[in-house]
């Protein structure tokens, strides 16, 4: 997990409007915009395989306003952080679509259900590249993945600050600030 339980945040820069474009994706991935038509928001999607027998589609609600995993160099894209992980399966293999209760208690979405992307808020992170002091900036790592990365404190564009070093555990606290 990319997250920890600490965050502090205001609902209000929160947005539950975006599904994720790929299958899966960890809490804490940063996410850049891919589309949004707001007269076709959502609607049914033929194309998820939702049955556990073959060659039997299941069309199921969803979001088709996306947004994808940050890259590098798409700073002016990038909405947010995602709070919840976007996943199909639990640990089991038993598909989370048919149990609302146990993917709300793992804070996980399936794929096409609009995943919480929070804009502004300090968040506690793992999974960055580099080493984070206080006072460094947070950039986009350049795997494509949505990691985040540390850059100077004078690189722009940033989209906020490194507020502690690494702990043990290679946790550090961030101030995301996405304008």
């Amino acid at each position: 997990m990319r997250l920890k339980p600490f965050r502090q945040f205001d609902e209000n820069d929160v947005i539950n409007l975006f599904s994720l474009a790929e299958a899966s994706g960890d809490a804490g991935s940063l996410v850049e915009l891919v589309s949004w038509n707001p007269s076709d928001s959502d609607g049914y999607d033929s194309n998820a395989e939702l049955s556990p027998f073959p060659g039997i589609t299941i069309p199921r609600y969803v979001s088709k306003a996306k947004v994808k995993l940050a890259t590098a160099g798409s700073e002016d894209k990038i909405l947010g952080a995602m709070l919840w992980d976007v996943r199909e399966q639990d640990v089991l293999g038993r598909p989370l679509i048919y149990t609302m209760q146990r993917y709300l208690e793992l804070q996980t979405v399936t794929s096409g259900q609009a995943v919480p992307v929070v804009t502004k808020a300090i968040l506690t992170v793992s999974g960055m590249t580099g080493t984070p002091a206080p006072g460094s900036g947070i950039g986009v790592d350049a795997g494509g993945n949505g990691n985040w990365t540390v850059i100077g404190p004078a690189v722009t564009p940033s989209l906020g600050k490194w507020l502690s070093s690494t702990g043990a555990d290679g946790y550090a606290i961030a101030s995301l600030h996405v304008k």
